[in-house]
């Protein structure tokens, strides 16, 4: 059976999903581009990342994930889930990410 992961890439001028079944290779199944986060806060478009996410894995079909991924420029304290530092989007920092998209 394959692993079903949620990708979360967090970039300055969009953040963009996946979702991706890992079985002898990785295979991208469905994505989507919020493009427009940067005229909200940090909790705001997370919340909306999370209905997308869950938007993605209906569009794949899935009932589950085996997990979320969350890739950012800068720092993310990785115990935390939590922002350190980004040069990107300085409104983030403090950004409780893990417990947005838990």
């Amino acid at each position: 059976m394959s692993r079903r992961i949620l990708g979360v890439d967090v970039g300055g001028t969009g953040i963009e999903l996946g979702a991706v079944e890992v079985e002898d290779a990785p295979r991208i199944v469905a994505s989507d581009l919020l493009a427009d986060h940067h005229d909200r806060s940090p909790e705001e478009a997370l919340r909306e990342v999370a209905e997308r996410l869950q938007l993605l894995m209906k569009t794949a079909g899935w009932e589950t994930a085996s997990g979320v991924g969350v890739g950012s420029a800068g720092l993310i304290r990785r115990d935390t889930g939590t922002v350190v530092f980004s040069p990107n989007l300085p409104t983030w920092e403090k950004a409780p990410v893990a417990q947005i998209l838990s």
